[in-house]
């Protein structure tokens, strides 16, 4: 993951918070955690159900619930769209290769 943060676009942090993906920050705390679950959700996950359950034995995620999960995963979209503008920028623009 840290190689994915390291490219990551400018602001993508303030990003989560203005796009309203961050909103509570009882479970996941950071725009870093957020991404994580995302990525837990889309890679390994398949369902909000064992998203959950995938969480409660990770590290810093206890208590995510299936609906503490989707709305999570729902309140991302905006922002990953944000993420996914701004990487394309940054590619056209030559800071990322």
């Amino acid at each position: 993951m840290e190689k994915i943060f390291e490219i990551m676009p400018e602001g993508w942090e303030e990003a989560a918070i203005r796009e309203k993906a961050l909103v509570r920050g009882r479970n996941i705390k950071t725009p870093k955690e957020l991404l994580r679950l995302n990525f837990l959700y889309q890679t390994q996950g398949e369902t909000y159900g064992l998203t959950s359950a995938l969480t409660q034995i990770s590290e810093n995620q206890e208590g995510l619930n299936k609906t503490a999960v989707k709305n999570r995963i729902v309140n991302s979209a905006g922002w990953l769209k944000w993420i996914c503008e701004n990487l394309c920028r940054q590619f056209i623009l030559g800071k990322i290769k």
